[in-house]
């Protein structure tokens, strides 16, 4: 195929046409709603099951509300994502590997404790997990699927910012 394409719009194009520009912009805006909602999601219901734990004392509807933290989140993230370069975003990226660094710790410390041998399980009929229905659960499901189906996309633009094009330099800013 000759030319240099250098974003999804140009090589779809080239290959399916107009209306294939729509569909990879759909599913790049997917892509940024999905992240944001998973990890805004998985955000608040760890807040308030830590200040459910922590301080039982404080737990009021509003601090046991996962918008609560959720909207917290969002104004303390309103600079970080108004940043526009990726050298900017080198703190978002050292948060988010100690948040990783800390769940692993935090698992494996659980699973050497066996702290979870004293914890009775509850679910007795497990048949209503595999009982498919439309409401928000269906909705996080999709954001979820979309997610991880979608995740790739982010590597095409990102290795086209690059100053020095080669897979070396790809993988050390994914790293």
């Amino acid at each position: 195929m000759p030319g240099n394409f250098e974003t999804f719009y140009e090589l779809s194009y080239m290959l399916y046409g107009k209306p294939s520009i729509y569909f990879i912009a759909f599913n790049i805006t997917m892509i940024g709603w999905s992240m944001a909602m998973v990890y805004f999601i998985v955000f608040g219901d760890i807040c308030v099951s830590l200040i459910n734990s922590i301080w039982p004392a404080m737990a009021t509807e509003i601090i046991n509300s996962r918008a609560t933290f959720v909207i917290l989140l969002a104004l303390g993230l309103i600079r970080e994502i108004l940043k526009k370069d990726l050298k900017e975003l080198k703190i978002v990226s050292v948060i988010l590997f100690m948040g990783v660094i800390s769940f692993v710790a935090l698992i494996a410390e659980e699973l050497i404790s066996k702290e979870q041998d004293k914890i009775p399980n509850k679910d007795t009929d497990t048949s209503e997990y595999w009982i498919g229905s439309w409401d928000m659960k269906a909705l996080t499901g999709f954001s979820v699927l979309f997610t991880a189906f979608n995740m790739q996309g982010s590597i095409f633009p990102m290795f086209n910012s690059l100053k020095e094009k080669t897979n070396k330099n790809a993988l050390r800013a994914i790293d």
